[in-house]
């Protein structure tokens, strides 16, 4: 009779512990098969993107460079220039005035009358006034 309890006791324990088997087994199936699914579609759509993305980078990487190149230029520029401004220096004009001794009458000190003469002639005398140590004329630089 204990052998018959024991042996009903263990049939049912094992008929349930096998029904609770099978539908775990079931159910750890279907739930393997839905990762399965949205794993491989995850993995589809990853590589697609990443197509995507390293296209995206291509551009990125394509204006990243221009507009290095962009203010390497403006580099470039601002340092020649200023290498310009340092080492070719323009100088101002400069005017040179000359003019001749004159003589005054003690009449007319209060007006004189100079008269502008380009020729050869006018050149000429001005240089033998800056040769002639005695005379006294008048060199002006006037720096604008």
């Amino acid at each position: 009779m204990i052998e018959s309890v024991g042996t009903k006791l263990f049939k049912s324990i094992t008929k349930t512990a096998d029904e609770l088997g099978g539908r775990f087994e079931i159910a750890f199936t279907n739930f393997s098969d839905k990762i399965t699914r949205d794993a491989d579609v995850l993995v589809v759509q990853l590589t697609f993107l990443s197509n995507l993305i390293s296209i995206v980078l291509c551009v990125l990487i394509v204006l990243l460079l221009i507009i290095i190149f962009k203010f390497f230029t403006l580099g470039v520029l601002y340092v020649r220039k200023n290498w310009y401004k340092r080492h070719l220096r323009v100088s101002k004009p400069h005017f040179l005035i000359l003019a001749t001794a004159i003589t005054l009458d003690d009449e007319k000190m209060n007006s004189a009358i100079f008269t502008k003469s380009n020729t050869l002639q006018v050149a000429v005398q001005l240089q033998s006034i800056l040769n002639d140590k005695a005379n006294e004329f008048l060199v002006k630089s006037h720096k604008n």
